[in-house]
């Protein structure tokens, strides 16, 4: 999902070595946020421009056809999820409808085929979603005294409100060195979360500092870091043939330059992946699949 061939299409298909197009979302310059299979039926965020201006909706594939989900939303919807057998959406929207009119704070459910807010809400922009064993994870802008940002947020199954990490062994997510500080993307390997995105990591423990991409631990709710990134952020973080695998735009990682991706057993090191000089963006975030 993007927005591709000079915004005529936003999703691409790769099917018998060749990429295909097609269009989701209805409307011009179309583009597609994040998709997310759910209870089997592909569905995609994303928007559209048109006569009544920036439509934010969420699709479903049904039967060859592309289906509005209820209804769309009055700011963009950056990552969709899963909590408690229902969909999630999360964004930087504050009301349900494209005009507002229902109050919800950057994170939705559906529930019964409507949307509504899940539990209190969360206080700012949510760039990415992560179910892990029930507890939902919530990465989003990280406070920087000017902003109202939560940076990691969770709800545990049938819990009636948002909370903030514990951080119990004494770790911190702080901001970055450069630009806009956030949590964008989660991603599991060999059974555990890493979280990514333009933050520093200060963590109790002998090399457990870092920056831009860390491990989440589930226990203490803590954070550590695996790299020290040279650029301006980490935009994806998956696994690939037992590494652990970034990709953004940076050019060093843990002093060894690097093109944007990067990867790692965790033991030897961070090793260049030799991708072009682009900045790299994963979607669905987290990746479930590898294209070769």
């Amino acid at each position: 999902g993007g927005q591709f061939q000079n915004g005529l299409y936003d999703l691409a298909i790769w099917e018998n070595n060749t990429w295909t197009y097609a269009n989701v979302m209805l409307g011009n310059w179309a583009l597609i946020n994040d998709l997310h299979v759910f209870n089997g039926q592909l569905h995609a965020a994303g928007e559209a421009s048109g006569f009544p201006g920036v439509v934010h909706s969420v699709m479903v594939l049904q039967g060859g056809t592309w289906n509005l989900v209820d209804q769309s939303f009055n700011g963009s919807i950056l990552t969709l999820g899963e909590h408690d057998g229902d969909l999630v959406a999360g964004g930087d929207f504050t009301e349900l409808g494209q005009f507002g009119g229902t109050p919800c704070a950057h994170v939705a459910r559906l529930v019964n085929g409507s949307w509504e807010q899940l539990s209190n809400g969360l206080p700012d922009r949510v760039n990415a979603l992560h179910d892990r064993n029930g507890t939902l994870l919530a990465g989003g802008l990280i406070f920087d005294g000017m902003n109202t940002g939560f940076g990691l947020a969770l709800i545990a199954p049938s819990d009636t409100a948002w909370s903030l990490p514990a951080f119990s062994n004494g770790s911190l997510l702080g901001t970055g060195s450069m630009g806009v500080s956030a949590v964008t993307g989660f991603g599991e390997h060999n059974g555990e979360v890493y979280l990514c995105g333009n933050f520093n990591v200060f963590g109790p423990w002998w090399n457990s500092d870092g920056s831009q991409a860390a491990l989440w631990i589930d226990a203490t709710e803590d954070v550590a870091g695996i790299a020290w990134i040279n650029g301006p952020g980490v935009a994806a973080v998956t696994s690939y043939n037992g590494q652990v695998v970034i990709g953004g735009e940076f050019q060093s990682a843990n002093m060894t330059l690097c093109s944007n991706v990067a990867s790692s057993d965790l033991i030897q090191g961070m090793l260049d992946r030799d991708a072009e000089p682009l900045r790299v963006k994963l979607s669905p975030v987290p990746v479930a699949d590898v294209l070769t």
